[in-house]
């Protein structure tokens, strides 16, 4: 049984399977400004009600486990925080959510951007089944010790880049 966390859903598949193996580093310049994101995010929130930190959840399927905490929880919705919107992460943003509004039965997110942006999702089977299959194919990549293809579109901040750029 594999354990996987859930913010890797539908990024790079190469970037997750070298994850699993050894922990992925972010900048120091990336991981502030996500500390940042946070804490504006905790700041503007504790004025809208009552929110709390969300706790680590774990779902079990039949080939792996998935693990991950939400960055905050009300009584009606998720609110997940990320340092700006940048499409290229917009769809695995959308699909960590989603799972995240799983986890907490809750049926509605937020996803709260450090640049101002909020983008409001009600929860997706279509997403959640996507996200599923793709930690389904990440796990036989695993088994069969198959290195899977690279996605280029987000190797900048990538730490194994070094594994994939010619």
């Amino acid at each position: 049984m594999f354990t996987f966390h859930v913010s890797w859903a539908l990024q790079c598949m190469r970037r997750s399977y070298f994850s699993f193996y050894t922990k992925s580093r972010l900048s120091k310049r990336l991981e502030e400004k996500g500390k940042l994101a946070e804490k504006r995010a905790e700041m503007a929130l504790k004025h809208s009600g009552r929110v709390w930190r969300g706790k680590t959840r774990e779902l079990y399927f039949k080939n792996f486990t998935l693990v991950g905490r939400a960055d905050f929880v009300s009584e009606r919705e998720v609110v997940e925080v990320k340092a700006k919107l940048n499409p290229a992460f917009l769809l695995p943003n959308m699909a960590q959510l989603n799972l995240y509004l799983l986890m907490e039965g809750k049926p509605t997110g937020v996803l709260l951007f450090g640049d101002g942006n909020i983008i409001k999702l009600r929860r997706s089977d279509f997403l959640i089944r996507q996200s599923l299959k793709y930690f389904e194919t990440l796990a036989e990549h695993i088994v069969s010790c198959r290195v899977p293809e690279g996605d280029r579109i987000f190797c900048k901040n990538c730490s194994f880049r070094h594994f994939c750029i010619d």
